[in-house]
């Protein structure tokens, strides 16, 4: 695939802000999933309860 050549792609250069959103994006799929919530507490461990309530 073209796209997988790297040019045009948006993600490459993505802010700090985009990043970040892009992670809570996913994170926050993940914990509304019941095996995500393991996860997410797995990966962020006290800072997820506090963040995304679970």
């Amino acid at each position: 695939m073209k796209t997988m050549s790297g040019r045009g792609r948006g993600n490459i250069n993505m802010t700090q802000a985009q990043f970040t959103n892009l992670l809570n994006t996913v994170a926050a799929a993940f914990a509304a999933h019941p095996l995500g919530k393991l996860v997410v507490l797995g990966c962020l461990g006290p800072t997820a309860t506090s963040t995304f309530r679970l």
